[in-house]
């Protein structure tokens, strides 16, 4: 069966170094731009923020909950970040880039989906994952604004 891909993009009204570490640091920070779909987010291993943390969560769609696991890997590291399932190869690919003083943030989730399961994921991803997208894209620019207004807008 053929990939199935899921693209969201914002400019978000905050500095590169500090979206980018709203991503990346799954121990302070990443859980505060979840949306209600994702639920126990913990890290399993590794350092807790970027390359070489094992994260593992829970997310509801559709009116079902599945486990996930993901290894965090950084590319380029301070610009893309990505989240791989080891059981399921759904990748997600976490971008960051500077764009009209503050930065453009893209989620690109992309997996190939198995059997007649594949089928229905085929159906109904898109119009379940691109909302739930939009609103931690939302959710991400107003906690990077929080932080900002705190005085926190140094990366930890």
């Amino acid at each position: 069966m053929a990939e199935i891909r899921i693209l969201r993009e914002r400019v978000v009204e905050a500095p590169p170094d500090l979206v980018y570490d709203c991503i990346a640091d799954y121990t302070n920070h990443h859980g505060n731009i979840l949306p209600k779909e994702f639920s126990d987010l913990k890290v399993e291993s590794g350092p807790g923020r970027g390359q070489g943390t094992r994260i593992s969560f829970k997310m509801t769609m559709g009116g079902q909950t599945r486990s996930a696991l993901a290894d965090i890997t950084e590319p380029e590291p301070g610009r893309v970040l990505v989240e791989s399932d080891p059981n399921t190869g759904i990748k997600t690919v976490f971008t960051v880039e500077p764009a009209n003083g503050g930065s453009r943030v893209r989620f690109d989730t992309s997996w190939r989906p198995r059997g007649f399961q594949g089928l229905i994921e085929r159906l109904m991803a898109r119009r379940l994952l691109e909302p739930v997208y939009d609103r931690e894209l939302e959710q991400l620019e107003r906690y990077a604004r929080s932080r900002m207004a705190a005085g926190q807008g140094q990366v930890s």
